[in-house]
């Protein structure tokens, strides 16, 4: 499955994500928590590792499903919100929501 590089941290809560650094898939996971100004997360303990945090500024990415990206769109429009202004500015790359597709392995 393709998951997309997402910027927007601070709604990923409950989302599972893939984390990446480097071009290299560190962790899949499920976000536990995460700050407003999109900055860190923490994604939530599981059978295999503990509760960890990861910090945009180490060089983390977020990747998401790209049906996440597709429901949150549609609660945008929904909610009827300035989202689709911002919608758009995400397709044209200029946003600060910018999304990359991205092929995973």
């Amino acid at each position: 499955m393709d998951f997309v590089k997402f910027d927007d941290w601070s709604t990923l809560e409950g989302v599972e994500v893939e984390i990446w650094r480097g071009g290299s898939l560190v962790r899949h996971c499920v976000i536990d928590a995460a700050t407003k100004d999109s900055s860190i997360v923490w994604s939530a303990a599981d059978a295999n590792n503990r509760r960890r945090l990861w910090d945009k500024a180490r060089g983390f990415e977020v990747r998401v499903p790209p049906v996440f990206i597709q429901r949150a769109e549609a609660q945008e429009r929904l909610e009827g919100r300035a989202g689709n202004q911002r919608c758009s500015e995400m397709q044209a790359g200029t946003g600060t929501n910018r999304l990359h597709s991205v092929k995973t392995a």
